[in-house]
């Protein structure tokens, strides 16, 4: 089962948050502290964790802290940890505002 846990809001651009996700690998409880939240148009989707670092041509990057081998498997987490979102955002009405842009019907 994969849950969102918390949901800090921080509009910087499409930068709309950070959430704490609660998930399971192979029986063990993980909990993902501070996965951004992005919001553009009527779209939006979690990053894993990451942190910022200065490349080697002197530019902010930023490098996933958490990653996955498979992209399959990273598409299918980040469907069920944007759900996850989702369903915090609706037990929670004061961050749905966060989301204000959104089709309605996707708190449905």
């Amino acid at each position: 089962m994969i849950k969102c846990t918390n949901f800090k809001k921080f509009e910087n651009g499409f930068l709309q948050g950070f959430a704490d996700i609660e998930a399971e690998l192979e029986g063990f409880p993980i909990l993902l502290k501070r996965c951004k939240v992005f919001k553009k148009e009527d779209n939006f989707w979690v990053n894993m964790p990451d942190h910022e670092y200065t490349n080697k041509e002197g530019v902010k990057a930023y490098a996933k802290d958490v990653k996955f081998i498979s992209f399959e498997d990273n598409k299918e987490f980040s469907a069920l940890t944007k759900k996850a979102v989702l369903d915090y955002i609706k037990e929670n009405p004061s961050d749905k505002d966060a989301f204000e842009n959104l089709p309605d019907d996707i708190f449905n």
